[in-house]
């Protein structure tokens, strides 16, 4: 499947139809997201790529010294919007309670809010997108947001439930007790050698 006979609005595909997963994943020129009736292209870089494979290193340690009591997930599809049933999201990281999540997985994306979503944003990525997925987020239910912010070394953190964000920057540790008990992550080591 490609997207030349698509029309091509401000960087998005504007489209008619539902997307599924298998559908998104086939498209021949990357990976995309569905929302808003949209395709929307998601980049990643050999930049973001490792300090995602850092965090996924980090937290699933963590994870696992604590009892497994999340599912760590990379880059999954989430179909869990309330005012866009036919949207897909693809967090580059995501965290959900092992408890909320059905013994048999059957279906092809996530159709619960994630607890924790992360996404690593690279400079090309457009800032308007980025503040609608949160928003996307926010009303599906996500608890937490991390934006990591790979060109200026920060992560900033939505906390839905508190309604507050917080920055991270140069020799701070990432402690967020009220969902992740015990997960320290310094913010240097995020982007050591990237």
């Amino acid at each position: 499947m490609t997207l030349m006979d698509q029309t091509i609005t401000s960087g998005n595909v504007v489209v008619e139809h539902e997307y599924s997963v298998q559908d998104l994943e086939a498209l021949e020129d990357g990976a995309y997201e569905f929302m808003h009736g949209e395709l929307i292209k998601k980049t990643m870089g050999l930049r973001e790529g490792i300090i995602l494979g850092k965090l996924t290193t980090d937290i699933t340690v963590w994870n696992r010294s604590n009892g497994s009591t999340f599912h760590v997930i990379p880059e999954s599809y989430i179909k869990c919007f309330p005012d866009d049933p036919r949207g897909l999201r693809k967090p580059d990281l995501m965290l959900v309670k092992r408890d909320r999540v059905p013994a048999e997985i059957i279906t092809a994306s996530l159709e619960i809010a994630p607890d924790l979503a992360i996404e690593i944003l690279s400079p090309t990525d457009n800032f308007r997108e980025s503040e609608r997925k949160l928003d996307d987020y926010e009303r599906a239910g996500v608890r937490m947001v991390w934006h990591v912010i790979a060109d200026r070394k920060r992560v900033r953190v939505f906390d839905f439930e508190k309604h507050s964000i917080y920055e991270f920057i140069g020799d701070q540790t990432i402690e967020l007790p009220d969902l992740l008990p015990g997960l320290s992550v310094p913010v240097k080591s995020i982007f050591e050698n990237v």
